[in-house]
């Protein structure tokens, strides 16, 4: 895996190169974040892997850019973002990371963006989202497996109920608060699993801008 590989050893050759396998693009400093729908239930999309891959680009974006010859250097990093959500520990890690880096960064969201992706997407400086893009927002899922404890459960519960509030902080965060009040997302929202246009998101502040089509006539396609 590229995250278990010193990239400060590597030459500017094969560092780009093994970073392109991954969809990391030194030269535009720009990365492609595309996890495939994954229906066994013993995995997920937002996961160990993805967050190895944002880990190890945003390190490499942020550290080892270097523009191509006669562009402009770019100030702030790239992401295309496409996820079906996943695990929300993983989320929350993604998250954070992004946030630390130095220099802004802008997610560009093409198709879906559900769940943990979601929440991935309000820790960017800038959110986009293509037009016939969406977002899907729910309260987490929970598991458990351990003895019927009654002090274990109600340590349970308790740690489920903080993991939700830290999950409403972030959208609450970035939206309008004045259309999307906290009493909405948590009794409206959150509870069902509520799908978001383009539009929507715009609206509720929970994307930035829209992107329009570049090319002519493809809009009505």
């Amino acid at each position: 895996m590229v995250s278990k590989i010193r990239l400060g050893k590597l030459d500017e050759f094969e560092r780009a190169t093994l970073l392109m396998e991954r969809g990391i693009d030194l030269g535009r400093r720009k990365m492609i974040v595309g996890v495939p729908y994954i229906s066994n239930n013993s995995e997920s999309d937002v996961g160990f892997p993805l967050v190895a891959n944002f880990f190890t680009g945003l390190h490499a974006l942020e550290h080892f850019y270097e523009p191509k010859a006669g562009e402009t250097p770019r100030e702030h990093i790239d992401i295309e973002f496409v996820s079906y959500g996943g695990d929300l520990h993983a989320s929350f890690g993604i998250f954070d990371r992004i946030t630390m880096v130095s220099v802004p960064v802008h997610i560009y969201v093409y198709g879906p963006c559900m769940s943990a992706g979601s929440l991935i997407l309000q820790a960017a400086t800038k959110r986009f989202m293509s037009p016939k893009s969406s977002l899907m927002l729910h309260y987490g899922f929970t598991a458990d497996e351990g003895t019927s404890d009654p002090k274990r459960l109600e340590e349970v519960l308790r740690y489920h109920k903080k993991l939700m509030d830290t999950l409403v902080s972030i959208y609450l965060s970035s939206c309008n608060k004045n259309i999307l009040t906290e009493e909405i997302l948590r009794n409206k929202i959150l509870p069902i699993e509520t799908y978001l246009d383009a539009e929507s998101c715009l609206k509720y502040g929970l994307t930035d801008e829209i992107i329009e089509p570049v090319i002519p006539g493809l809009a009505s396609c």
